[in-house]
């Protein structure tokens, strides 16, 4: 699957049909609930992970409006090395931070074996093997917080 297909469902809840929908196709079975802020759920391998924000709390601390009115909101996902899925933006797992750049524009930011840059509209984190930023291990893909927003003057 493409997981440019998840980026529309940003800021929806997963009561939505076309979003359980996708999130079967992914083989997630469980869905967002519990009192924390913050939940994770995962494909059964473990190689992405959708992180999902209450309501309030998204409303709250992210740039872009709520979908829904749902109890947990699509806030972002990780996805990891080795997972079957097509990446967005037309990345890709044999990247360099070099070729990464060419399709998502200048770092913002890159150091610690992360490299932080804005693609449309959404913060997108590269992390690397080493310090040579040679080798992608993970790409996270977030709605902009609103503490990114102020720290890079979005």
């Amino acid at each position: 699957m493409n997981l440019e297909k998840l980026i529309p469902f940003f800021a929806d809840s997963p009561v939505s049909q076309a979003f359980d929908d996708v999130m079967q196709e992914l083989q997630i079975k469980s869905r967002p609930k519990g009192p924390d802020a913050t939940v994770f759920v995962r494909t059964p391998d473990e190689k992405l992970g959708l992180e999902f924000a209450a309501n309030v709390s998204f409303r709250e601390d992210r740039t872009m409006p709520a979908k829904s009115d749902g109890a947990y909101l699509l806030a972002g996902f990780d996805i990891y090395a080795g997972a079957p899925h097509e990446l967005p933006f037309g990345l890709s797992w044999d990247m360099d931070i070099a070729k990464v750049r060419t399709v998502l524009g200048e770092s913002r930011k890159a150091k610690n074996r992360n490299a932080t840059f804005f693609h449309y509209g959404l913060r997108v984190t590269c992390r690397f093997e080493e310090d040579a930023l040679s080798t992608l291990k993970s790409i996270g893909v977030t709605v902009i917080d609103i503490h990114a927003q102020e720290l890079y003057k979005l």
